[in-house]
């Protein structure tokens, strides 16, 4: 992954399937992009890849971790 600088904004509705690991508590999870919008407000900015379906709409996200030039250190 590449970080090019660009940040693109992509209003999705809340139920929108997210496949989440260390958002949610290191451990694979399905969730939906509603149950994450506290927690991502709380963090760093975050990467997630974009599944596209066959009429080339969103389909689900999946996490990709977060950006490293907004890493942070944890105690």
């Amino acid at each position: 992954m590449v970080d090019t600088g660009t940040m693109h904004v992509l209003p999705l509705p809340e139920w929108t399937p997210v496949e989440a690991h260390e958002l949610s508590g290191n451990r694979a999870t399905d969730m939906r992009l509603g149950q994450l919008v506290v927690e991502l407000g709380s963090r760093p900015k975050w990467t997630f890849w974009i599944d596209y379906d066959t009429r080339r709409q969103v389909a689900s996200l999946r996490e990709a971790g977060q950006r490293p030039d907004r890493a942070v250190t944890r105690s």
